[in-house]
């Protein structure tokens, strides 16, 4: 029996190695909340996705011209938090987001506007039921949902955050048994 193989070398194009920047900012008006996280993709050939873009000079700015500059707490990590860390958006304010790299790019966004979210008429928990290989069906957690009037204007988006945390009372191990 005579065996044999054949390997075909196959050369990829590969997209061009031009970085972009990724920015992700969030302008509340709850104090604590307004952050800028600004990074650079990777190329297309290293295993990173993105690094981190540090030393820029970020601000946002309102219709009035008033500014707010970010400054990076930790050193290099391309996370960005106002100087006043009382700073909070004002509903019915336009801002404009403002990013001057140290290699000297400026980026600007769109205008803005910051606008009021619709009262919570309804919070409520619904049960997250899991099956379990040797329990049956088991509590695994729970979705925390709102009810809420949400006006007829296109482009409104809502995000709600909502953290609890609760010692339980029990452990679940399983021993192999």
């Amino acid at each position: 029996t005579i065996l044999s193989t054949c390997i075909n070398p196959f050369e990829a194009e590969v997209p061009g190695e031009t970085q972009g920047l990724v920015v992700n900012a969030s302008l509340t008006t709850y104090p604590g909340l307004q952050e800028v996280r600004l990074y650079k993709s990777a190329a297309f050939t290293t295993r990173a996705l993105f690094y981190p873009v540090t030393n820029a000079q970020v601000w946002v700015e309102n219709e009035l011209g008033q500014r707010e500059f970010f400054v990076e707490t930790v050193k290099n990590s391309g996370i960005y938090f106002p100087q006043n860390r009382n700073f909070v958006g004002e509903v019915d304010k336009t801002y404009v987001l403002h990013i001057s790299t140290n290699d000297n790019q400026t980026f600007a966004s769109k205008p803005e506007k910051l606008k009021g979210t619709p009262p919570i008429k309804k919070i409520y928990p619904e049960a997250i039921i899991s099956e379990h290989p040797l329990l049956g069906q088991v509590l695994s957690g729970y979705k925390i949902l709102l009810d809420t009037e949400d006006p007829p204007t296109k482009g409104d988006y809502y995000r709600w955050s909502w953290v609890h945390y609760e010692r339980q009372g029990f452990c679940l191990t399983f021993d192999g048994v």
